[in-house]
């Protein structure tokens, strides 16, 4: 192993211009394979345990009540919510709420039947509404429809506020807040270690590779069986922190054979020769044990792993 990277770094080295090429076209191909590749699933089931015969049970008996859940709270600082303008606009909005896809149930605070839901002074109450659906099936979309049927009672001077899986489900960030984050304190940090702008630049570059190689991989994969939505985020989080500890090791091996008056190609051969055994060792076991979840049982832990 150890010879057969060594050689590969210093062909590499050797040819570095061809190799450039040669690691811009794979990554091209994989590009065009996640472009067929499936879509993640967000089904979550967990077969065999006493949760799952539960649901399936609530599904099969009850198929309105078997969903998730949100609230949509009412509040004034003075009077009460049954006061003629706002007792209009809590209605209207609870119309909208109930006439929204997936909606099985969302009583008023101001009728009979949610009479449990309105505080005694009148000033704060809830809407509990039902969906027939779990909030990963349903999507940002749920959330940002009950948003949208809370700006009637929010324009008739209400505080609204809301809560529930569903919700969560839509307030989820969109951005990679944490990669970008990990990616800004791994340049502080390269930076420190190194105190060189190129040995930190080539570290996170080759990372930041074959992360992207990995995903792309991974997005291909959902044509031939299902992954959570997750499972992208949890590969980007763990593909950055081992994909610049492993890269670190091979750059700072390489940089200790500069630094002892070998040749470039020289330099790679014995990085990669002894760093990069290790490199592959410790990715071998971060495998093997990441698979151990599909001893779990549990179908998307498994995938996940």
């Amino acid at each position: 192993m150890a010879h057969l990277l060594g050689r590969l770094a210093g062909v590499a080295a050797h040819h570095w211009k061809r190799s450039l090429l040669a690691v811009v076209a794979v990554v091209l191909i994989l590009g065009a394979l996640a472009a067929v590749g499936g879509e993640y699933s967000d089904e979550f089931s967990t077969p065999g345990t006493e949760s799952q015969a539960a649901y399936d049970l609530l599904a099969e008996r009850f198929p309105a009540q078997s969903g998730d859940t949100a609230n949509v709270v009412f509040a004034v600082e003075d009077g009460s919510l049954r006061d003629g303008p706002r007792a209009a606009a809590v209605q209207r909005t609870v119309e909208e709420i109930a006439g929204q896809p997936h909606v099985t149930s969302a009583l008023s605070p101001l009728s009979e039947e949610g009479a449990g839901q309105l505080a005694r002074d009148g000033r704060v109450g809830f809407v509990a509404v039902q969906y027939d659906q779990q909030a990963g099936e349903l999507g940002a979309a749920a959330g940002e429809r009950l948003e949208a049927a809370s700006e009637i009672a929010a324009g008739a001077g209400l505080e609204v506020s809301r809560n529930g899986a569903v919700v969560d489900q839509a307030e989820q960030a969109t951005a990679p807040v944490g990669e970008l984050i990990g990616v800004a304190v791994a340049i502080i940090v390269l930076t420190l270690v190194f105190r060189s702008a190129a040995a930190m630049v080539l570290t996170l570059v080759a990372s930041l590779i074959a992360l992207a190689a990995g995903i792309m991989l991974l997005t291909f994969g959902t044509r031939f069986t299902s992954f959570p939505s997750f499972a992208p985020t949890l590969g980007v989080m763990l593909g950055l922190g081992a994909g610049i500890d492993y890269a670190l090791l091979i750059v700072g091996r390489y940089r200790e054979q500069l630094a002892a008056g070998d040749s470039v190609r020289h330099a790679a051969r014995v990085a990669n020769a002894t760093a990069g055994t290790s490199v592959v060792a410790a990715g071998i076991i971060v495998v093997v044990a990441l698979s151990g979840l599909l001893a779990t049982g549990i179908p998307f832990v498994g995938r996940m792993g």
